[in-house]
């Protein structure tokens, strides 16, 4: 297999294991108990939107359509999952949180909605999929709040949205219409942004952050901003990791999980609300815990074991944490008794879980049918939902 070829599977790998406003998962690098199913759907977490790939290719939208973020054509929300076009290649999505962005089989690459920047404003934004480029070869893909990283398969990163924070890489501080290269390095294999930061890891294993640092979410233990990625820590064995509103989460191949940046909701899992500069450990189970997925959303986090066990903690009053209450935690809190889980995203204030059996399931806020059950009715309070339901489509 050429270079080529490699870093297009790794990136592939990648993909279906895709969480967001920062959706990240963790590739097959941290052994589990649970064989790995190819015929399992993608899916993703936006602010208030909410996104599934089939594996035939479908895909389905549900929740805040304001801004036509998905996909109809039209400004509609819905509350439960609608098919967006007739299109069966999809193989990978992400979600900011006003617009969308896929990628399909032939490596193209779309988005619709309101970015914000990068080209698509208020009511000028698409409400129907909008070829980005000429490429295509495009392998995986990443939204932040207003900004767009993809990765093509000669292992460039390529950035563009709002940038006034240095959240693009790209060593300045100036919005973009249109993908620019991140550096030069051609060896880029994941790459997740939160609201104005980013991470992004090599072929090397090595992780690099850059962008927003008012919580010391770059963990360089400062918190000065950087326009450029910068290289945390020396360890070279990082898989995969996640961005929240003002956090970093990241899981290295021993299963290990650290995190650092801001923890006013117990956010980083560490046992404290004490914010921190540099990666700290996430606070360990059993002896014998290894994590292998994570998920960041605005104010909680949400993590499954190599044994399918999905924890969760941090911000807690819509039922982000999915453990049945609205009680903040520090601590990580399992969700549910299953042990089966596979792979799961986090949205601003809700999630969506996918298990070994390609059950669909969600939990936490819907104050714009973004959970998808068809049980939204306008009330902000008891719309929201505390243990995950299932979802069908």
């Amino acid at each position: 297999m050429n270079r080529s070829a490699k870093l297009f599977a790794v990136a592939v790998s990648l993909a279906l294991f895709a969480f967001s406003l920062a959706s990240c998962a963790a590739p097959q690098v941290v052994a589990r108990t649970l064989p790995l199913k190819s015929d399992l759907a993608i899916v993703i977490a936006g602010n208030s939107h909410t996104l599934a790939v089939t594996a035939d290719g479908e895909l389905w939208v549900w929740g805040a359509n304001d801004t036509g973020e998905l996909g109809l054509g039209d400004n509609v929300n819905r509350i439960e999952p609608a098919r967006a076009g007739t299109a069966s290649n999809w193989v990978t999505a992400a979600a900011g949180r006003f617009f969308t962005v896929a990628i399909n089989s032939n490596g193209e690459l779309y988005s619709w909605g309101n970015s914000g920047y990068g080209g698509w404003f208020g009511v000028n934004a698409p409400n129907t999929p909008v070829r980005v480029g000429s490429q295509n070869n495009w392998a995986f893909v990443a939204a932040g709040s207003s900004s767009t990283f993809a990765i093509n398969t000669d292992g460039e990163l390529w950035a563009w949205g709002f940038n006034e924070l240095g959240t693009l890489g790209l060593g300045d501080n100036e919005d973009r219409a249109e993908p620019e290269r991140v550096g030069t390095a051609s060896n880029w294999v994941f790459v997740t942004a939160g609201e104005d930061h980013t991470v992004a890891i090599n072929a090397d294993g090595e992780l690099w952050t850059w962008g927003a640092n008012d919580f010391s979410q770059l963990g360089d233990g400062t918190w000065t901003g950087q326009n450029l990625p910068f290289r945390v820590g020396d360890a070279s064995n990082w898989v995969t990791a996640a961005t929240g509103g003002s956090h970093t989460m990241a899981i290295n191949s021993d299963g290990e999980m650290w995190a650092w940046g801001s923890n006013g909701s117990g956010q980083l899992g560490d046992g404290t609300r004490i914010m921190r500069e540099r990666p700290v450990r996430v606070a360990i189970l059993d002896g014998n815990t290894r994590w292998a997925a994570v998920s960041a959303g605005i104010s909680h986090t949400v993590a499954i074991t190599a044994g399918g066990e999905m924890w969760s903690w941090g911000w807690n009053s819509s039922g982000a944490l999915g453990d049945g209450t609205q009680t903040a935690s520090d601590w990580p809190v399992r969700v549910g008794a299953a042990s089966n889980w596979f792979s799961v995203s986090a949205g601003g204030a809700h999630n969506i879980a996918i298990n070994a059996d390609g059950e669909i399931w969600t939990w936490g806020a819907n104050s714009l049918g973004q959970i998808g059950d068809g049980s939204w009715t306008g009330d902000f309070q008891l719309d929201n939902v505390y243990e995950p339901v299932r979802i069908q489509f």
